[in-house]
């Protein structure tokens, strides 16, 4: 039943009946589950038991894809930011998204952006394009909720097959960025029982004191921000802002990311320009050099909260551009 669900969904299904459409070409699909049939499945499946059994049963799949895509290719196809690959390393990012109701649906609310639906917080794997996990929300779910953030970051580096699970990138645009996930992510590193490196790239708000640290960084500092192909973007620059900001408890490594439309004295940015602070993790590598997040730390991973789209969903759709967090 769930295989009818998934080549339904493959095709640019949007809802439960469209499994009809599978169900009408018999003599290509086989026998193919009736829409109430489908619909009790899926209410079954809601239990705990049953959802943990789903996901061992999907971990185990895509283990023996990547083996096969292993062997095919020598390794899994590198996640390339800037126009460099990342190597082994497996990019896993978190990001929250709204589903828009149409109607009286279980669980929908107003959303921030003053709609009805679902604001569910997935997991891809950036490296392969593949949903790792996701969790249902109400609309009006909070989009920086650690404890939601954490779970869904758990179920997500079970999916990643082990054998490519020791060296990980986690990424959060600033929305979901928390004191909490982010010493979760340094608590599995440190760890020595999880044989893990995991790294993490996160954006946070930019406060009083990120406009002040950014203000205080000449022009002339600043690196060519990148776009997705490696080329520099007009316009666009990024500078050092570890040891400028007033405190910073964490002790990471930051990168501001300013668009240089206009500047003031010192370099501060003019009112109307963008100004982007990401930070990386240097407390959890042990080290003073920026994690492996792009060459030179200049790009951190952006996605567009966007609502799901069925060709989103296929082998077939174009694949997100990855470009500098502060020139989106």
């Amino acid at each position: 039943m769930f295989t009818d669900i998934a080549v339904a969904i493959a095709d640019g299904g949007t809802r439960i009946t469209d499994i009809a459409t599978a169900g009408d070409q018999e003599e290509l699909f086989g026998a193919v589950a009736s829409v109430p049939t489908a619909w009790r499945a899926l209410q079954a499946a809601g239990e705990e038991e049953r959802l943990a059994a789903v996901a061992a049963a999907r971990a185990a799949v895509r283990a023996h894809v990547w083996e096969q895509i292993t062997a095919r290719h020598g390794r899994i196809p590198p996640c390339t930011v800037a126009g460099k690959d990342l190597g082994d390393m497996i990019v896993i990012r978190l990001d929250a998204s709204i589903v828009i109701a149409h109607s009286d649906t279980e669980l929908a609310d107003r959303t921030f952006t003053k709609t009805v639906g679902h604001h569910p917080l997935t997991a891809w794997c950036d490296t392969t394009g593949e949903l790792l996990a996701v969790t249902l929300r109400p609309g009006n779910a909070g989009s920086n909720t650690a404890a939601d953030h954490i779970e869904v970051l758990t179920a997500a580096i079970a999916q990643i097959p082990a054998p490519y699970r020791r060296k990980l990138l986690v990424t959060v645009d600033g929305a979901g960025s928390t004191h909490a996930l982010v010493d979760v992510i340094a608590k599995l590193h440190a760890d020595p029982d999880n044989g893990v490196e995991i790294h993490y790239a996160v954006g946070f708000d930019l406060d009083e004191r990120g406009r002040t640290a950014i203000g205080t960084v000449p022009a002339r500092a600043g690196e060519p921000a990148l776009d997705a192909e490696g080329t520099p973007r007009k316009g666009a620059a990024v500078a050092e802002l570890t040891g400028l900001y007033p405190t910073d408890s964490h002790g990471d490594r930051l990168k501001g990311c300013r668009r240089t439309c206009g500047t003031g004295p010192q370099g501060a940015t003019a009112p109307g320009c963008a100004a982007v602070a990401v930070r990386t993790s240097t407390r959890a590598t042990g080290s003073s050099s920026p994690p492996p997040t792009c060459p030179a730390g200049r790009c951190s991973f952006s996605r567009p909260a966007t609502r799901p789209r069925p060709g989103s969903r296929t082998g077939s759709a174009a694949r997100r551009r990855r470009t500098c967090a502060g020139c989106r």
